[in-house]
């Protein structure tokens, strides 16, 4: 929680790597279980309801968004504090394997009954307009379609629930916004990985419309496979200079996130 709330994004990105090797898939599957159901807390005054760390973060996450949608406008430092708390998530749904991707579809924003993949695709429908013009918002689009790509990996369930919102109009749409510049390229090859894991995870079913067949017609119309494959192999080319400005610049959460990527 302090990663996200307190922090500066530098120092939070930084501690991603401890982070990222202190969590055990059992610590990352009893965060979301005790999300899913707080466990009470016992103090002087008695038993009453806790409110764990993650549905904080998720609180947090979700007001975030939710903020530039209903504000139309919010200072930087939001867009540093999305980047944050997607790295976060990130490192709990690949360090909690299969069993914690198919759990956090459970997890609900704070009074509500929407979940946060639902907040995410709805973020990316409306695609906030200073996103293109404001450095840090293009980084939170970047860092929110790669929490998408860890959280469908090996996950077909997740794909599922992504092709079967009537919010995934935006996601499939930036297809057609590969980038032609370097500082753009990791966003355009994240959303082509995205697209390529729901071809491999769907296989040979058919769901909400959807298949094989039709993702692969969506690719050839919107960009043609030669552009497809260019952008997903792009990152693999960019010099780590290029992704700083995502991720502060540190080099070991650089080098986390183009290994992750050539995988």
């Amino acid at each position: 929680l302090g990663l996200v709330q307190s922090c500066s994004k530098p120092v939070a990105i930084a501690a991603f790597a401890a982070f990222r090797s202190i969590l055990t898939i059992e610590s990352a599957s009893m965060n979301v279980m005790h999300t899913l159901a707080p466990p009470p807390i016992e103090d002087d005054h008695g038993v009453s309801p806790s409110v764990p760390p993650l549905q904080i973060v998720l609180d947090l996450l979700a007001s975030s968004l939710l903020a530039t949608i209903d504000q139309n406008s919010v200072g930087d430092e939001v867009g540093d504090r999305v980047v944050c708390i997607c790295g976060v998530l990130g490192i709990i749904l690949t360090n909690g394997e299969i069993m914690v991707r198919e759990m956090f579809l459970r997890l609900t924003i704070g009074g509500e009954k929407r979940n946060i993949l639902d907040v995410l695709l709805h973020w990316l429908e409306h695609d906030f307009a200073a996103s293109s013009t404001l450095n840090n918002w293009s980084n939170a689009k970047t860092a929110i379609v790669r929490l998408l790509c860890e959280w469908c990996i090996d996950c077909e369930t997740v794909v599922k629930e992504i092709l079967s919102s009537p919010d995934n109009a935006g996601l499939i749409a930036s297809l057609n916004q590969v980038a032609t510049t370097d500082s753009t390229q990791f966003q355009s090859g994240l959303s082509c990985l995205l697209v390529g894991l729901w071809l491999e995870l769907l296989g040979e079913n058919e769901y909400a419309g959807w298949s094989r067949e039709s993702i692969s017609t969506m690719i050839k119309s919107q960009l043609g496979l030669s552009t497809f494959t260019k952008a997903l192999e792009s990152p693999r080319r960019l010099q780590y200079v290029i992704a700083s400005s995502i991720w502060g610049g540190d080099p070991l959460e650089l080098y986390v996130v183009k290994q992750w990527y050539s995988k």
